[in-house]
């Protein structure tokens, strides 16, 4: 049935989407406090921290989720096929 090939890999997508999501919003915050204090020298808040810093923080977190939970990807994919 073509729902059964459709489904297959569904339930290791939603793993994959949601580990990884929960790792970037975990690792997000307390990166961009510790870059801010870091690299700006103070801690003023969300609304003191500059652009380059959030982009900084969103990019290295998402690259520690996709190194990390890459695997599941790759199960998935094998599932798949």
């Amino acid at each position: 049935m073509l729902t059964n090939g459709l489904f297959k890999g569904v339930h290791t997508a939603w793993i994959d989407s949601f580990t990884s999501g929960t790792f970037i919003l975990t690792v997000y915050e307390p990166l961009k406090y510790k870059l801010t204090k870091l690299l700006n020298g103070s801690d003023k808040g969300a609304f003191g921290t500059p652009s380059w810093i959030k982009f900084l923080s969103g990019g290295i977190s998402a690259s520690l989720s996709k190194g990390i939970f890459n695997p599941i990807d790759l199960i998935r994919v094998r599932l798949i096929a």
